[in-house]
């Protein structure tokens, strides 16, 4: 297993260190502009909300699509609306459009009456090539249940796919939102007691470090936070490559990916 290399600093800077087409894969997280604090950085408390959020944002994807090798693929994570106002402009520019993903989730927390609580994250999923790109459907299969296995249309399905499971929907439910009582989240808090409430479980990052890339692949996480991407990377045989600007969030994913790679 590779040593992972994390990189301590703000995004757009440290992203130029990266050699162009490098990287088989980006999947990340990044802030979402809505105000949250975040653990401690280079200039103090972590505030997610920018007034150039708009060009930054602009400069980091098309840095992520520069990095990437051409049969790359790139997953942002986000609130639906953050994905459309922001996002959605500059992977177009740089990039092919291949599938608007969605993950609804439980949750216990949201109490608003003034409009329907935010229960599902949006998924942006492109590549850098209009046809050639990764995208291994056996790796993501969804297994038959056990008790469908007898009915006929189940026993055909199998016969003619050679195949025990259903290929992948474009929405992944029964992943539960990294909430206080989820082993990740109680075992991984910031050294300086500051909450992550955006942490990403791994099952959802495994989904699409499988899907669009193979072992020995390359992936970058430009907003590595506490490490769910790198700890799924490492764990799938893949090589990381991360950066983020909060040595609280770097000091705990530095841990996990210690962990990991003991195999604790």
């Amino acid at each position: 297993m590779k040593k992972p290399t994390f990189l301590y600093g703000e995004v757009t800077e440290r992203i130029k260190e990266i050699e162009d087409e490098s990287v088989d894969l980006v999947v990340t997280d990044p802030p979402y502009n809505i105000g949250w604090k975040y653990a401690k950085g280079i200039h103090g408390v972590v505030d997610d909300r920018r007034e150039d959020y708009d060009t930054w944002v602009a400069e980091w994807v098309k840095e992520c699509f520069r990095v990437l090798k051409p049969e790359g693929s790139l997953y942002i994570i986000a609130y639906h609306e953050t994905l459309s106002d922001y996002y959605w402009e500059p992977c177009v520019e740089h990039g092919h459009f291949r599938r608007w993903l969605t993950w609804p989730y439980k949750m216990n927390y949201g109490h608003t009456l003034k409009n329907y609580v935010k229960a599902q994250r949006g998924i942006l999923y492109f590549t850098k090539h209009k046809h050639k790109y990764t995208f291994n459907g056996e790796a993501i299969l969804i297994p038959y249940p056990e008790s469908s296995l007898k009915q006929k249309h189940v026993k055909e399905a199998i016969k003619k796919h050679g195949r025990a499971g259903r290929p992948s929907y474009d929405w992944f439910s029964g992943i539960n939102v990294v909430q206080h009582t989820h082993p990740e989240k109680q075992k991984f808090r910031t050294p300086d007691g500051i909450d992550s409430m955006n942490q990403i479980p791994e099952a959802l990052t495994d989904i699409f470090i499988k899907a669009s890339s193979n072992e020995g692949d390359v992936v970058l996480d430009p907003f590595c936070g506490t490490g769910s991407t790198a700890v799924s990377a490492l764990r799938l045989g893949r090589e990381i490559i991360t950066i983020d600007q909060s040595s609280s969030y770097l000091q705990v994913a530095l841990k996990r990916v210690k962990e990991c790679m003991s195999g604790d």
